[in-house]
């Protein structure tokens, strides 16, 4: 660890870590008194002494090409997409050798909510914390995303465990028909509903007093009383794995997927599945493939304003088949482009499995 936490001088600092190649330390304004034992100043809206806007997060490259963080200095390109951020304050944790960003209320109570960036002096890995943007040109089908991201200078490589909010127009009787062959399965094995990222999350989405009565629920009858309307999202996945993948310039998924709720109802069950996001310039597409059993799956497909859906389950299929065309569009809302849900193809879904497992 360097010396001084921070090197100060007439007005502007800079904080002094060990981690100066990969993460350029700048000199910043400020107007507050340093405690000589530590680091805590107010950085919002931090410009070095050339005035470029500092960023305090982790961005991605305007070309897709891979993530990189920021700690109070400018961002590579100011097109370059924010996937979290944070301000408020800087602080030190001597015995860790961290400095951290967040709100006074989120450095005081770690597991409140709020956004927190964290570079560690030690081994220059960058944590955040609080609520992403994981995707940005997805119209009327609107994404929550809240967890943390880590992400590794030294190899470059960006890890992901979030829980992820979709909701969509979409068929209440299909819906039905997927919860009841889901939670008709015995052999699911449950979510893990009391991990730290879990809880974190319904404060972060609810705010303590609601998340702490919801959690306590969870903890005595396994599941809420009644599903808070924040929660009440067309698919609600609660523990999510992903990571960059740099030759495809998509977020994809590791390892199982936690349901957490499907609308109003609660799921709290572990599938096999796939999730990725492609954020190519100019093009975002999404794509969730489920599946509960060897015969039993759900196929997701998003792109430019059209849901492509399809089940091995008839009543699935049929339901939302079963509608007028008319039905499954929304129109446009001002600079929102129209929405609308469709039947897709077995061959879709084959396509997508087989290019997601690289075969």
């Amino acid at each position: 660890m360097a010396a001084n936490p921070l090197l100060n001088f007439d007005g502007f600092a800079k904080v002094n870590h060990l981690c100066e190649e990969k993460l350029p330390a700048n000199w910043f304004g400020f107007r507050s008194d340093i405690d000589p034992g530590g680091v805590n100043i107010p950085i919002t809206e931090a410009k070095n002494e050339n005035y470029e806007k500092l960023s305090v997060g982790i961005s991605l490259s305007s070309d897709s090409t891979g993530f990189y963080s920021s700690f109070l200095s400018p961002k590579k390109r100011n097109a370059d997409a924010d996937l979290i951020t944070a301000n408020g304050v800087l602080s030190y944790d001597a015995k860790a050798k961290v400095y951290k960003v967040a709100s006074a209320e989120k450095i005081k109570s770690p597991d409140g909510p709020g956004n927190l960036v964290q570079l560690n002096d030690a081994n220059c890995v960058v944590y955040a914390e609080g609520q992403m943007n994981l995707a940005t040109n997805f119209g009327q089908f609107k994404m929550t995303t809240v967890g943390n991201v880590t992400n590794n200078t030294n190899n470059d490589s960006t890890q992901f465990d979030v829980l992820v909010g979709m909701d969509f127009m979409f068929n209440n009787d299909a819906l039905k028909s997927m919860v009841e062959l889901i939670t008709g399965n015995p052999t699911l094995q449950p979510t893990a509903d009391t991990r730290t990222t879990w809880v974190r999350g319904m404060k972060e989405i609810l705010g303590i007093e609601k998340a702490d009565k919801m959690i306590s629920e969870f903890s005595l009858y396994g599941a809420p009383k009644r599903l808070p309307q924040e929660l009440q999202q067309t698919l609600f996945l609660t523990d999510l794995k992903l990571y960059w993948d740099k030759e495809v310039q998509s977020f994809k998924s590791r390892g199982p997927i936690g349901v957490g709720f499907i609308g109003k109802e609660t799921i709290s069950r572990q599938l096999k599945g796939y999730f990725e996001i492609q954020r190519k310039r100019g093009s975002e597409v999404f794509n969730l493939y489920l599946e509960s059993d060897n015969a039993t799956w759900w196929y997701f497909n998003y792109s430019r304003g059209i849901m492509q859906v399809i089940s091995s389950d008839n009543k699935f299929n049929d339901a939302i088949n079963g509608m007028k065309p008319e039905k499954r569009v929304a129109e446009s809302k001002g600079d929102t482009p129209p929405y609308e849900f469709m039947l897709s193809t077995d061959r879709k879904k084959a396509e997508f499995v087989k290019k997601f497992l690289g075969q």
